[in-house]
């Protein structure tokens, strides 16, 4: 090779990693879950198989009814989520032998989340189906193909699968902050208040923050590392119909990884 040849592809190599920069800061988002649940006492037990979990969870103080794994990525300009959530045998027969496959993709403005495209499909359900029409400045809502209903395009809203990583790559909120999630169906605001708590994770003691608040189905709270926000733990409200919250608790995350 002469020493122009040897030039030209040194030129080449320099402007194709300039090409690939913007793309090198992705985060991986690769979290194992364990899925518990909690009941309040005297709660409603709309079956038999529920009053059972009801009787398990009172006893035992939680139980454990699934688990699920999230692969994706969030860089600077968005995200982009697979989830898959697989029941226990108790779950199975208590909602229809459930299995949960969500799908999200959005963007960030102004550092804050938001779902531009975002599907659930529960068991045998009809596929649930969340889409920001930004033309018409409003969020749609679909089940099985079928519309559902419309929110206006208000606020930037994440969804049940991006708001774990909602913090990701940003510094960890210590002053209160606010999230609008989907479940598919319609949005839920939350106002968040932070703070430090200790928690341990494979054995090995984290230094979290937490961010906990209240929506119209009951308590939120999210559990950050305070050196990336990369969730270790998210407890949701399913509402007053079984009057219980669901306890997502990691159980095994990616190393520190580097802020943006």
């Amino acid at each position: 090779m002469t020493a122009k040849s040897r030039y030209t592809l040194r030129l080449w190599l320099a402007l194709a990693l300039s090409l690939l920069a913007p793309y090198a800061t992705a985060l991986p988002v690769s979290t194992q879950w364990s899925f518990e649940i909690a009941v309040q006492k005297n709660a409603p037990t709309p079956d038999a198989m529920s009053k059972a979990v009801v009787s398990a969870a009172s006893l035992f103080g939680s139980v454990t009814v699934g688990s699920g794994q999230d692969i994706g990525e969030v860089d600077k300009l968005g995200y982009s989520f697979s989830t898959k959530i697989s029941a226990t045998p108790l779950l199975s027969h208590v909602f229809n032998n459930m299995s949960i496959l969500r799908q999200s993709n959005g963007r960030f403005i102004k550092g804050v989340a938001q779902t531009t495209r975002f599907s659930e499909k529960r068991g045998r359900s009809g596929e649930l189906l969340m889409v920001t029409n930004a033309a018409a400045k409003r969020y749609e809502f679909s089940k099985a193909g079928v519309p559902t209903g419309t929110k206006p395009l208000a606020i930037p809203a994440c969804d049940l699968a991006s708001a774990p990583y909602a913090f990701l790559g940003k510094p960890v909120p210590m002053k209160p902050a606010f999230l609008a999630i989907s479940d598919g169906r319609s949005i839920t605001q939350v106002s968040l208040l932070p703070s430090s708590e200790k928690l341990k994770l494979e054995g090995q003691p984290i230094n979290a923050i937490r961010l906990s608040g209240n929506s119209s189905a009951g308590p939120f709270d999210l559990w950050l590392r305070a050196e990336d926000g990369y969730p270790v733990r998210m407890r949701v409200g399913l509402g007053s119909k079984y009057g219980a919250t669901i306890d997502q608790i990691a159980k095994s995350i990616p190393a520190k990884l580097v802020l943006f």
